[in-house]
């Protein structure tokens, strides 16, 4: 499935499970600096919507103008960042967290039962990271192809056995929790 076809079926099932979404407006501002250097993956899923939130709006995705200039929304694509970075204490340990976070672009926010994140990452892959140590990640999909692919429902090219994307991801998108 092509990149645009994969969002929208991703936005499709995420609609059918309550999320409420808003189309993308035509916008004549240029990309956003964060994002030149991303994959057109990425900049393909965040210009295919302009909102779009879990139904209690404690979970959402970034949108292509999110990444822009400030705004006056709580929390901007880099809160947790900026959160770490007041947090550390010595200049290393700043240091270390804008390094960190030169390889993660947060793509979903969630302050629903604490602070979390899900980022692409320099390598491809999707990752969850939550409060007090958001630079602690696990990965959730080996690639954002995956990622929506697994949100639209898709389960083309995964082995049998491998279960796509982990509990973090049914939590936050889906409020499911596992019983074990």
């Amino acid at each position: 499935m092509y990149t645009r076809e994969l969002a929208e079926a991703a936005i499709a099932h995420l609609r059918e499970r309550g999320w409420q979404c808003e189309p993308v407006s035509v916008s004549e501002t240029p990309l956003p600096e964060v994002l030149e250097p991303a994959p057109d993956e990425l900049i393909t899923w965040v210009s295919s919507f302009s909102y779009l939130a879990s139904p209690d709006e404690t979970v959402w995705f970034l949108a292509r103008d999110d990444y822009g200039p400030e705004t006056d929304d709580t929390f901007s694509w880099d809160a947790f960042e900026r959160l770490s970075i007041r947090e550390a204490v010595t200049e290393t340990e700043r240091e270390a967290v804008t390094e960190f976070w030169r390889d993660y672009l947060p793509i979903l926010l969630s302050v629903r039962g604490g602070y979390e994140y899900l980022a692409l990452a320099a390598d491809g892959s999707v990752v969850h990271g939550e409060a007090p140590d958001f630079e602690a990640t696990t990965t959730v999909a080996e690639s954002l192809h995956t990622f929506l692919g697994a949100i639209a429902g898709e389960t083309e090219g995964l082995p049998e056995t491998q279960t796509p994307l982990s509990e973090s991801f049914e939590r936050l998108l889906f409020g499911v929790v596992s019983r074990r």
